[in-house]
């Protein structure tokens, strides 16, 4: 997978994050919900300006959703899972291998499956 596809499956799953977040959520503005979220990913020197450029274009096509980026903190694994236990873990990451099933067993991730099995329609490249 490229890195601009990959990124821009990362922004597919923000603006499904962010349309979950704001069925559920109350608004001043009733017509349009404003969300927040913290997206966190790698901690790369190619991958921040990455994301800000990308964050631009999806500003841009969703002015109700501002994503804010974080980048990983050291020591991944231990970091997040406290502050998961903390309430206080970004609402988009990323994560793998040994420790990303350890964070959905602990009931600390969101299926997303649903929202996007509504909301995408399938990729054909």
């Amino acid at each position: 997978m490229t890195r601009i596809k990959f990124m821009a499956l990362v922004f597919v799953l923000i603006a499904v994050a962010g349309t979950a977040i704001a069925c559920g959520s109350e608004s001043s503005d009733q017509d349009e919900p404003q969300v927040q979220l913290v997206y966190q990913d790698w901690r790369t020197a190619w991958f921040q300006p990455m994301v800000v450029e990308m964050m631009e274009k999806f500003h841009e096509s969703h002015p109700n959703i501002r994503v804010f980026y974080t980048p990983d903190p050291r020591g991944l694994a231990d970091i997040m899972l406290e502050q998961m236990k903390a309430g206080t873990a970004a609402d988009v990451f990323q994560g793998c291998c040994s420790y990303f099933p350890i964070w959905a067993q602990e009931g600390f991730t969101l299926d997303l499956s649903p929202f996007i099995e509504r909301d995408l329609a399938p990729v054909r490249d």
